[in-house]
Order: C-alpha cells, then structure tokens, then sequence
C-alpha cells in the first residue's frame, strides 16, 4: 500500500506465477474490491509458472548489493533501488521501464510530491500524454517478437496434443511423486501411471481426470503435457487360470524308520543328524543301497555305488577319478573337432560353430563368415563402395541388422527404427563411446575435443562445456545479430549475381558454393568473430582463402567416415596402405594454416589484458575458468573444439542442396514453400529465425532431404563398453554399432514409395501440423541420436531451415535452359550430387527488400 498504491495508484492488473490456490479469500475479495484483476497462474497451464522469477533474481542481487553498501540501513534506500530497477535496460522490450510508462528516457532523479488529481492545464501536456501511445506500440511490437522467440524454443521438441472425452490416458508422476509413490525407491518409481479416463475438457490444454479413490487428494485437471494416450489391447489383459480345489483330498501320516544319528562337527556349532531309511519306491527305482540324512535345516539324499567288498567308502576315489578322465576326454574331443572345423571351413568364426550347440545362445547377428585375422575385410575391399556391398549383404540375408567381422572388431550395422532404439535410448550407456580411429585421433588433436572422444573423463569435460557454456540458449540469443547478419549476406551475394546478367531470366547461380559460403561464414563468426580468413571476393563471395578451408573440411569428413584398413588392423598402420593417413595430416595441417594464428593471437590478447569483454565463441572458451580459477581449457583442447564445430558444416549445406534439387525438379512443391513463406512471413520484410517453428512444409522439405539424401551412409560409430543383448542378438563388448542413416530413411518396411522425395510424408507421420527435423522413433537420423547425439542440433536446425527458406522466399528457381531436369546421380563413392547444383534465380521481391552487403569482417 504504502509503496505501490500510494505512489503509482491501483493496479489494473496482478500478473503471478502463484497458483490461486494459495491465495487467501479475504486477498481475493480486497482485489474484487478494487477493481484488480488477478492473472494467476494455474494447473492449467503450468508453462507460466517460472516467469517472474527473472525479475525476483534481479531484484534480489540489487538488494543484496544495497545491504552490502549501506548495512542496516538498507531499508531506507529502496526508493533508490526502485528508480535503478526502472530504469535499467530490459531486453524484452528493447527499453527501460521509465521510458515505456513515460515515453522519455530519464536523465535524473525526480523528487515528487504526492499525486493528486489529474488535470489538464495546457495543451502541451495533451501532446506529453499521447506521446508513450507511439512506445506502447513499440513495445508491442517487441513483446511480440520476444514471446516468439521464447515460444520457438518451448516448442521445439513439443507438438500439439489433443484427447476426446472417453478416452484413456498415462498420467506423468513426475509432480506427483510425493503423494503417488511414497515408500518405494526412486529407481523403482515408473514414469507413468494409470490409465485413467478423460470426463471433461478445461480450456485449450486441460483435461480432468476419473482418479481412483487413492489419489483423491490430488486435484484432477491436468495440463495435456502430462498425459500419454493408452491404445487399448486385448492382449493386455490377462484372465488368471481357474483353480479347482478338490475338498475330499487326504493324506495319511506314517512313520520313519531312524537307522542312525550324527554330529556334525563345524568350527563353531555341532548339527545334529539323523540317518533316516529311504522310502521303497526310490530303492526300487535306482537299485542301489540309499541312505538319507535328516536335519533341522537340510534334508539332503547320500548315493553310494556298491561295490564287490561293500565299502562304500572305498569306490568313492575311483569315481571321482573316472569322472575326471571321462571330462578331460570330452574337452580334448571337443578341442579337436573345433580345430578341425576351422582348418576344413577356411577360418569360420568360431561363432558359427558355437551357434549350432543348444549352449550357445543367444547369437551373434547374421553376416557372412569370416576368414581368421582379416575377418571380411577382403570381400569389403574387393566390392567398393563398401555401403554398397553392405546393403547388398542384408537384402541377400534380408535382414535390418548384421554382423560383420572386420579384423578382430565386430561391426554391427543396423537399419530398423525398433532396433535402433534400443541402441540408442534402451542400452544408451552400453553404446556410449567411440572407436579409437587414425582420421579421428589426427582431427581431435589425440581426442580433446568432445563429438569424436571415447567415453571418459575427458568426453565428459567437453561435453559439459559443449552444453552449458557454448551452445546454450542465451549464448545463441547473444549471437543471434551475428547469424542475422550472415543471412543477409547469403541473400545479398546471390542477389548480385543475379544483377550481372542481362538476362530477363535471371542468372545461374553454383548454389552449392553459395551454401557452404553462408553455413562456414555462420561458424567463422560466432567462433572468431570474422567472415574471412584472406580478403575475401570482390563480389562478396568466397575467396581462395576460404574456397580451400571448406573444401579440407569436407576432405577430412570423408576421412572420418571412412572404412580403413588400420583402424581394424593396426599393426598395419606403419605401413599406410591407403595412404589416408598421409593424405589427413597433409589436410589437417592447412587447416592448422588457417585456425592456429587466430586462435593464439586471440590468447596473447587475453593474457596480455588488452581484452576485456567476450566477443564470440572463442573468447568464451579462453575465459572458462575450473574451480580453481585456472583455465578451463589448454590450447590444444580449444583448437580441437574449433575444428569440431567447423565439422557441423555438411549437414545443412548437403541437405538443403539436394531439397532445392529436389523442388526445382517438381515446381508444385516449390510453389508449396513459397505459399506458406508469404503467408506466415509476408513480402514485407525476410525471414527471421523466430519464424521457423511456423515454417512447417520449409522444414518437411529439410526434412525429406535428410531422409532420402543422408549426408553420409552411416551414423559415427558407436562403441561397446561391455556384452550386450539387443533384438535377441549378442552383441560383444569392443563392436562398433553403425546405424544406417541410408538404410533407415530407405527401408520399404518403414516408408512408403521410400525413393519418392514426398516432404508431405512427414505430416502424416506426426499427426499434426508442426514438423521437427529430428525423428525420435528413429525412423530416419538427421542429427544423431541418443547419448552421442550432435550437441550443435539448437543452430543446425535453424540453420538448415534458414538456409532453404531465405532463398525460396528471395528468387525464383528454374532449370537452366540447357537441361530438361536437374541430374539427381549421386557421386560413384558418396551420397552427394555427383554435380553441385546450378539453376536460374531470378529476385521476386522488390530491390529494397536485399539487404546491402556487409563487408570488412
């Protein structure tokens, strides 16, 4: 009252994130009262819980500074504290309080007396009032956007849900656990209970629930986030057998010769026993002299042999000896005919034999049979490519996960979205490391950075700094005005060279060089704060410099992915066969050329105090400080991480390459995107990052083009750390487990007309009319998946969305007129057009819409 209402009048409105249960009656009736209403949060809608808090931690650390400052007289500075709060920069609203309430900033302190009543005493003053309506709108407008940016980030791994009454829902126990799940261990807790049936919808995103009589103290409306549809079953219930009880059943009590008693001695205690005689069934039935032993504890059954002298105790060493010849000659038997197997078979794996015996199970997935030592590494060389000869292998074995033996590593590769599944989410822990590989150890700097690391101390150092200091979400908001910049760039290079040619058609554009230039100029400026390692093109482009950075980057991936002799044979690594090794440190150190000045000028600058703020990604990495106040990161860990990211770089720029190929070839799918763009962005202004989560059939392009078109054949392998069971298959600790991005997004079983390139596919899929590149049931991989997933996947998808949309809402794309299509071969050894993509583009906007190029970065 005396610092709220007095001074600024009665509230309109309250905005809380309190739920009203908690707010008392006679609260309630004062606000009624006075006219205020109060926006409360609710069970409702959970996901307003948690907005003040921004505020409160604010206000916190300024009072905890005025009780530094002033002691135990801060009370009387809050007035001061106040006027600093309100006119302190708010992000959200590009502004400080101040100057939203009274349309000026403020440029002192301002002493005021109580208000009284509002008069108007000079036309001046009307003009003074109407001026904040012109920053009301303003600040609208800001709101706007920053509530659209915010609901972009909630919604990226949400879709709409939506239940009918009747239905039977899983109610989530997170919230619940307190009251649902007390006496029982956490490991235990299931994530959800139920089913229980929907009577009634609340608003938008609220059900209420039919509860059991146990959870009547739980209030039964939830929000549509904490429910799973339940898909009824027959199968789920299980009728229990009758039990029929036969009430006329005796039984008769007889009586038990005793033959004997016994102690037996033990260290501390004596047992007693009791020798008792057998029952004549089980003498008749094995025909030899039987005695039993009774006790309070064990009743156990001595079998003696009999022997011509009747000493029992004589044949028992003459038993025990036999056994063991009779074992012994069942091993040496054993060990012979395996032998003899392996030399008549040529080297089968001993896998094949042992799966004929009852003993050895389960199996190993199905492959073709090994030769010793080389396993199948001849047969993969002898029919190159090797993914060809892999596919070809499962659709002769027709099956979605096999085995292969490369030299002593078992190499399991799958295509079937249940099986990758249980790679990656069910045992995510078991395959969870890395292969140690030749092209990996030489691009890591020996394993320093995060993506290609095996699983340990080191891989979790990285990724923990990957995910809370380098990819984060406020740390993408701080360089958002760099990537903003970067698009306009893209847009404005292409726009000039349409503006050379005279033609009324346009001009061709190689948009394979205009995308890797925008994607490796995005990286180059959140990571070193510029555009250009040289002077760049005249024209904006790429200059040679740049042009011979991204394509060692592309060599080195090729590298990476491939299949190579020493990495399965090392012993014969001295000797280079392939000549990779020589051919990746001669990459490696042009890349070096380009990363280590920089990276080091950059460090001298910090350790020499001549500077002080962090301008980009680099900056950040130098400054990380451990708990001892020494530097996260050493310099080579940093470079490492540096040519990490560069590596995220084939993702966007090969799929939106092929999707362009793609929709240029089929105009109504490009006509689709450039409909939707105009009508969720408009032609008044370009796309913008907040708008991609209401591009939907943009992103289904993407999408599409990262299932029929993978960047590579395979995932990055994943390694082993102890037997597995997985499908009913063994897997052994040290496999590498490859999941076939092209085997997954081509799988008939899965998709239907799999080599038709069809983006409206991804909406029936989902059910709903919002698309996400990333596929959680695995039926195509675009990013990774599970506990190796890329950690980069918050900028690719972004990226990769601003990519295709910026060009397709800037020009109209045409074949050239040499060409009836666009060639969509593929390269001989890869998955890439075999030729980069040139077509028309001609502007559809008009001229002041191009952003004017930026250069000088």
């Amino acid at each position: 009252m005396d610092e709220i209402i007095r001074l600024h009048g009665i509230p309109v409105s309250i905005v809380s994130d309190r739920d009203p249960r908690f707010v008392s009656r006679f609260w309630q009736k004062m606000q009624d009262v006075l006219g205020t209403k109060l926006n409360f949060s609710t069970t409702y809608h959970p996901q307003t819980d948690g907005q003040s808090e921004r505020t409160i931690q604010t206000l916190e650390n300024m009072l905890r500074t005025c009780v530094v400052d002033f002691g135990e007289s801060w009370s009387k500075y809050l007035t001061l504290v106040e006027f600093a709060y309100n006119n302190s920069f708010h992000s959200s609203i590009q502004m400080a309080p101040y100057e939203a309430l009274y349309g000026r900033k403020c440029r002192s302190p301002i002493c005021s007396d109580e208000v009284g009543e509002r008069k108007i005493l000079d036309p001046t003053t009307v003009s003074w009032i109407e001026e904040p309506n012109e920053k009301v709108k303003l600040i609208r407008q800001r709101i706007q956007i920053t509530q659209s940016r915010q609901k972009s980030y909630a919604d990226n791994r949400r879709k709409d849900l939506e239940f009918i009454v009747g239905d039977l829902v899983f109610l989530k126990i997170t919230p619940l656990k307190v009251s649902l799940m007390s006496g029982r261990g956490k490991k235990l807790q299931p994530r959800f209970v139920g089913s229980y049936k929907i009577i009634q919808r609340v608003g938008n995103v609220a059900y209420k629930l039919e509860l059991p009589p146990s959870l009547s103290r739980i209030h039964n409306v939830f929000h549509v986030s904490m429910l799973k549809k339940y898909h009824p079953n027959p199968s789920h219930i299980l009728q229990p057998k009758s039990i029929k009880i036969d009430e006329t059943l005796t039984y008769e009590e007889k009586p038990v010769k005793l033959l004997d008693r016994k102690v037996k001695e033990l260290r501390n205690e004596q047992i007693p026993l009791v020798v008792r005689e057998p029952p004549i069934e089980l003498r008749e039935l094995l025909g030899a002299d039987i005695s039993g032993v009774a006790t309070p504890r064990l009743t156990c059954l001595y079998i003696s042999s009999t022997s011509r002298s009747g000493s029992t105790r004589n044949s028992e060493p003459s038993f025990a000896i036999l056994l063991l010849i009779i074992m012994f000659s069942l091993i040496l038997l054993l060990m012979m005919s395996l032998l003899i197997m392996v030399i008549m078979k040529k080297g089968k794996f001993l896998g094949n034999a042992e799966k004929n015996s009852k003993h050895f199970s389960p199996k190993l997935p199905p492959g073709p049979s090994p030769w010793p030592i080389v396993g199948s590494l001849l047969e993969l060389y002898r029919n190159l490519p090797p993914f060809q000869w892999i596919d070809g292998i499962m659709k002769k074995l027709e099956t979605d996960i096999a085995c292969f033996r490369l030299g002593s590593v078992h190499v399991i590769v799958v295509n079937s979205p249940e099986l990758a599944r249980d790679f990656s989410h069910n045992h995510n822990a078991i395959f969870a490391s890395r292969p140690i590989t030749m092209a990996t150890q030489h691009s890591s700097h020996g394993y320093l950075s995060m993506a290609v690391s095996p699983l340990g101390p080191q891989w979790k150092k990285m990724r923990k700094m990957y995910t809370t200091h380098l990819i984060t979400p406020s740390r993408l908001r701080w360089l958002l005005e760099k990537r903003n910049q970067e698009a306009d760039n893209y847009v404005s290079f292409i726009f000039n060279q349409c503006n050379k040619s005279s033609s009324s058609d346009g001009s061709v554009i190689n948009v394979r060089t205009a995308l890797r230039h925008y994607v490796s100029n995005v990286i180059k400026r959140i990571i070193f704060g510029k555009r250009y390692f040289g002077e760049g093109g005249k024209d904006g482009g790429p200059g040679k410099e740049e042009e011979e950075h991204v394509e060692i980057v592309f060599k080195l991936l090729k590298y990476m992915f491939a299949f190579g002799v020493s990495d399965y044979l090392p012993w014969l690594r001295v000797l280079d066969i392939q000549g990779h090794e020589k051919s990746v440190k001669k990459a490696m150190r042009i890349l070096n050329k380009h990363h280590d000045p920089i990276i080091e000028e950059r460090i001298r600058l910090w350790r020499d105090g001549k500077k002080k703020e962090p301008e980009d990604l680099l900056d950040v990495m130098i400054t990380l400080k451990d708990e001892t106040e020494k530097s996260l990161l050493s310099e080579e860990e940093i470079k490492a991480q540096c040519i990490e990211v560069f590596f995220g770089m084939d993702s966007p720029t090969t799929s939106v390459e092929w999707a362009l190929a793609e929709m240029i070839n089929k105009p109504e799918l490009l006509q689709k995107a450039v409909d939707e763009i105009d009508k969720v962005v408009g032609k008044e202004r370009l796309i913008q990052e907040y708008d991609v989560p209401q591009l939907n059939y943009v992103k289904a392009c993407v999408k599409e083009a990262f299932r029929l078109h993978p960047v590579t054949f395979f995932n990055l392998p994943h390694v082993s750390t102890a037997d597995a069971i997985v499908g009913g298959y063994f897997i052994p600790e040290g496999s590498h487990i490859l999941l076939g991005r092209y085997g997954l997004g081509r799988n008939p079983k899965v998709w239907e007309n799999p080599l038709e390139f069809k983006p409206e596919r991804h909406f029936d899929c989902d059910k709903s009319s919002k698309v996400e590149l990333i596929d959680p049931e695995l039926r195509m991989i675009s990013f990774g998946s599970g506990k190796r997933a890329c950690a980069g996947i918050a900028l690719g998808t972004p990226l990769s969305v601003m990519a295709l949309g910026r060009i397709v809402q800037a020009f109209t794309w045409s074949v050239p007129k040499t060409l009836e299509n666009i060639d969509l071969s593929e390269v001989p050894n890869g998955l890439e057009l075999a030729k980069p993509l040139h077509a028309y583009a001609k502007a559809r906007l008009p001229s002041t819409m191009y952003p004017i190029m930026l250069n000088g970065f």
